[in-house]
């Protein structure tokens, strides 16, 4: 897959491997994931949140606010805790085999 952070300033685009979700994934869709990077390739941690893609800028504007909320540190927690509550209120949800 090639992705873009959009909580990075950079937009930068990243090669990630992951077969299933690369299969699977509409192109446009949302998510989120933990990125794992390797010499010469990145993959995602197995985990990952697809959101619609018309729920960019609410997505943005909520984790700003969660993340102020979550009592945990370092950030990267207070980020996966932020995204999943927001899948919960808005994610795809699906289901893994």
């Amino acid at each position: 897959m090639i992705v873009t952070d959009l909580l990075s300033d950079d937009d930068d685009e990243l090669r990630v491997t992951d077969v299933n979700l690369s299969e699977t994934a509409e192109s446009g869709t949302l998510l989120f994931f933990r990125l794992v990077s390797y010499d010469g390739f990145n993959m995602t941690s197995g985990v990952s949140f697809p959101f619609p893609a018309d729920e960019e800028d609410r997505l943005l504007r909520e984790y700003e606010y969660r993340t102020d909320h979550v009592d945990s540190q370092p950030e990267s927690v207070q980020r996966f805790v932020a995204f999943f509550d927001l899948y919960r209120d808005y994610g795809v949800h699906i289901q893994y085999l």
